[in-house]
This record gives structure tokens, C-alpha cells and sequence, in this order.
């Protein structure tokens, strides 16, 4: 039963005092944290304001406390305006930074997120609250259906069942990833195994799927064209790094598969590394090689990729993957983060955004899974990378992003040499405008062809691909999916796919 404090009229009571049964009465405290600090007692115009009040008495109840805060890059935009410049919010930046850096702090914080839209915290709120594992006595979610109250009651009874749920929910960061741009990620690994599957169980001898929230959607689309345990055609062998995917495959649905390489996940996310687990590297933005940056890395990848793919892959297997972002023009946006996890926009002319506005292509957000994407990348085989449209020239945070090309691996023969194709989830808003940057992007390596899968429908998927991976394709007798130009007034067929050549612009 949610709470919410400014619908209250205190009458004689204080308005702290009616804070303070509020909240007592409560069993969390969710605070949301925009561009302005809010209003300030009248009797007290120096003091705390409201929700800073609300945070004190929460946390001096110790209730578990779940925190969002507008994106910084937001609030900085939100300070350049009129509308902040002439209001007495101009006045309060010292008391609005100052609870900004407070909200990082709390010990009984249980979820913080930075978020940019209002539909980022629903999202973010169902993910924790669906969440079998409550972090308060007595608290479980309503069971909405037959399978949850089964759950739950299996859950109660069996320490062993028990302990393997609480182990799935301490990937803290999986839910919400896969909460986010949940629709289209769905869409995208449905178009993908309507077009793909037949080809995935008959023209590929092997199948990796790479660890990451679409990823388990592509994983669980592609379901009916996987080998089953109980027998049959045993083609394609599928391998996989991605810890959710394989419980996926192998547990739900009898898929026969293998998790690779050997080790168990990380406890992020639920990825599995190998011999390069846990090795760590400040990143570095200068463009050098690799094996001027970490000598022991060539041979670590080397070793990796011989593990999960053995001597040659070949043509014949097929690399599904996914990336953190993908930076394909110069509108650049990055950011450094200090040690109260405040974001600071860096601005054009600093000497560490001119180092980062060099760099193109994918990045990822730890520099294990920099060194295990090389690995893969090493066996030259055909990639499909997902990804949906907001990883497009998204925020480059300084100091934890890696970005996988330097000069040893040159971004433009990269995207030249390796057979590559690329699918973007987009809405009908946003397509045209991906499509857009796409070719923009990949303009200065020959080869590529893109156009749009879906045009009639709301998600629209950007898909493009390379000469080396068309030249794959053809090799075993696949025939590239019909595109659209991408243009709306083109006329559409009933499943709304615009019959005719891609185009090559």
C-alpha cells in the first residue's frame, strides 16, 4: 500500500510528526530524486527541506530505503534553463548536491539506481519487488498465478531449492537489465528466431551465445530449433558463457548444451570467464594495443578461445553476441564518476574527452569481458551482435568503460575484416534516426548494407551486415533476410517487411 506524503493535510499535528507515523508504519522508503531539491519548512527557511526530513526519520527508523536520482548529465541540462535560473531552486544547488551525495550513503539502501525517464524507475521498482527473495521478514510478493504460489511454497519447504533461489537473486544487476528495454529486446529475439532459427538448427554446426540480458531472449526464442535431450537431430552443439541462458536451455527446456569455459558465473552478472575472471585494468582511452597494455592478455585470449572453440571454429559456427554500447559517430557523450558516485560531464576540449572522442566501436563495462569478447572475436567466425537503439553513442563512463578496438585492432578493419551483422531493436519513433547513424558509422569500411526488418510494426529492427558476412552466408546456402530502404512511405506487405533488395546507401 503505497504512501504518498503530499497528499497529507497535517492539520494541528507538525508536519514532522506526520512523517514520522508515516513512516513508521511503513516497510520501505522509496525516494526519488529529480532536478530540484523541493520545498523547505516555512518556520524553519535555512533548515532541511521535506525530503530531506523523510530521509533522516527513514533512516532513523532503519527502513530498508530505495533510492533513484535523475541522471546528472539531466540535471545539469535541467540548471541552464529559465525555468531554474529565475525560480528559488537557483538558490538551493549547495542543499541539492549536498543530499544528492547523501542519498549514495545510506547502509540500509537496498536499491540505487540513476535513471533519465519515469518509466525507468517502474521498471527498476517491479524488478526489485517481483523479486522472490525479500530482504524483509514477512514480505513476499502477491502471487499472481498458479506457478507463483507453487514457488512459493516449494520455496518455503526446501532449504536446497531455497539456497539456489536466494543464489539467483544475488545477481543484483540481472533483473533489472533484463527489466530494461524488455519489449524490444523480446521483439528483436523473436524476429531474430522467426528469420534465423531454421538456419541456426540446419546450416551452423555450432552455436555460442554470449552472456547478457537479450541474449537469454534470444536464448529462450531460439528454443524450438535447439537439439532436445530426448534425441534427434543432434546439430547444432550450442556452448554458452551466459549463466541465465544455460539454466534456461538445459533446466526449462531439455536443450542439450554446455556452459563454457569452465569456472562458475561472476556475481554481477552472471557471466562466465574462464582463465580471465577477476583480471582487472584501468581502461585506457590512447588507443594502444593490447599487448602494449597488457603484455600476459594475447596468450590469456589465446588460451580462451582455444578452450570454448577449440583450433578452428570456422565458418560453420555462429557467434551471437551483445556489447554495453556502441560508439559509431562523434556526438559523444562521457562522463567521470567520483568517489560518491556523483557524475561529471566531461566537456569538449578537456584533454581526457579528446582521448575519448577518438575511440569507436563497442564497449563493455569490465575489462574481463573486454578480454573474453576478444577471444571470441579471434576465431574469425560469423557474428550477429544485438543490441537496441539507446546503446547507440550511449554515455561513455570514464574509468569503467573498455572499449574492444585500439591500434592493434583498428575499429575500421575490424568491422571490414570479421563477418559481422549487426540487429538493433528500435520504436517508430526512433528507427529512422538509427538507421541514420548506422551508415553514418560504418560508412568508411566498404561492404555494408543496412535496412529495416518490421517496418509496420513497433519495434522496427535496424540489421545490417558486412560483405565478409554476406560472402559467409553464402558459402552454406544462406539466404539474407528482405529489408526495407527504411523509408515510411514505402508500401508494405501484411507482416509488414517491404519486399525487394536492401538498399546500399
Amino acid at each position: 500500500m503505497p504512501v504518498a506524503l503530499e497528499n497529507y493535510a497535517p492539520a494541528s499535528a507538525s508536519k514532522k510528526k506526520v512523517i514520522w507515523d508515516a513512516l513508521e508504519e511503513s516497510q520501505f522508503y522509496l525516494i526519488i530524486l529529480g532536478a530540484r531539491y523541493g520545498s523547505i519548512p516555512e518556520d524553519d527557511p535555512d533548515g532541511k527541506g521535506y525530503v530531506e526530513i523523510e530521509l533522516d526519520i527513514a533512516r532513523e527508523l532503519r527502513l530498508k530505503t530505495i533510492v533513484f536520482v535523475m541522471d546528472i548529465t539531466k540535471v545539469m541540462e535541467f540548471r541552464k534553463t529559465d525555468e531554474f535560473v529565475n525560480s528559488a531552486e537557483a538558490k538551493l544547488v549547495d542543499k541539492y548536491d549536498n543530499l544528492r551525495k547523501n542519498l549514495t550513503k545510506g547502509i540500509n539502501n537496498v536499491f540505487y539506481r540513476e535513471f533519465e525517464t519515469a518509466s525507468d524507475i517502474e521498471k527498476w521498482t517491479l524488478a526489485y519487488f517481483q523479486n522472490p527473495c525479500s530482504e524483509v521478514p514477512g514480505y513476499i510478493p502477491e502471487p499472481v498465478d498458479r506457478k507463483d504460489t507453487e514457488i512459493l511454497s516449494v520455496y518455503a519447504k526446501n532449504e536446497i531449492i531455497r539456497d539456489v533461489v536466494l543464489r539467483l537473486g544475488q545477481f543484483e544487476t540481472v533483473e533489472p537489465r533484463l527489466a530494461s528495454e524488455a519489449n524490444k529486446k523480446l521483439q528483436l529475439a523473436r524476429a531474430f528466431a522467426d528469420v534465423w532459427g531454421r538456419n541456426v538448427q540446419d546450416k551452423y554446426k555450432r552455436v555460442f551465445l554470449e552472456s547478457g540480458s537479450t541474449l537469454t531472449y534470444v536464448a529462450k526464442e531460439l528454443v524450438k530449433y535447439l537439439p532436445r535431450q530426448e534425441g534427434g537431430k543432434s546439430s547444432p552443439e550450442v556452448i554458452t558463457n551466459n549463466a541465465f541462458a544455460y539454466l534456461y536451455l538445459w533446466l526449462c527446456s531439455e536443450v542439450l548444451c554446455h556452459p563454457v569455459p569452465s569456472g562458475s558465473p561472476d556475481r554481477k552478472y552472471a557471466g562466465m570467464y574462464g582463465k580471465v575472471s577477476g583480471r582487472k585494468r584501468t581502461p585506457t582511452y590512447d588507443m594502444t594495443a593490447l599487448k602494449n597494455y597488457d603484455p600476459d592478455a594475447p596468450h590469456m585470449i589465446s588460451d580462451l578461445k582455444k578452450e570454448i572453440f577449440g583450433e578452428d571454429a570456422g565458418e560453420t559456427t555462429l557467434i551471437l553476441a551483445a556489447e554495453s554500447g556502441i560508439q559509431l559517430t562523434d556526438d559523444i557523450t562521457a562522463v567521470t564518476i567520483d568517489e560518491d558516485n556523483i557524475e561529471h560531464p566531461l566537456e569538449p576540449g578537456d584533454e581526457l574527452w579528446n582521448e575519448v572522442s577518438q575511440c569507436r566501436g563497442f564497449h563493455v563495462g569490465s575489462y574481463e569481458n573486454h578480454l573474453f569478447k576478444r577471444s571470441y572475436y579471434l576465431t574469425k567466425s560469423p557474428a550477429i551482435l544485438f543490441a537496441h537503439d539507446k546503446k547507440i553513442d550511449c554515455k561513455i563512463i570514464v574509468g569503467r568503460c573498455h572499449f574492444l578496438c585500439d591500434s592493434g585492432m583498428p575499429w575500421s578493419e575490424f568491422i571490414q575484416e570479421h563477418p559481422l551483422s549487426i540487429w538493433v531493436a528500435c520504436s517508430k519513433d526512433t528507427y529512422q534516426h538509427t538507421l541514420s547513424k548506422c551508415r553514418s558509422g560504418f560508412t568508411h569500411a566498404a561492404g555494408w548494407k543496412f535496412g529495416v526488418y518490421g517496418l509496420g510494426t513497433p519495434f522496427p529492427i535496424v540489421i545490417g551486415s558486412n560483405e565478409a558476412f554476406s560472402q559467409s552466408c553464402q558459402d552454406i546456402e544462406i539466404e539474407l533476410p528482405t529489408l526495407s530502404s527504411g523509408h515510411d512511405d514505402i508500401p508494405q506487405d501484411s507482416k509488414g517487411v517491404q519486399g525487394g533488395k536492401p538498399t546500399e546507401d
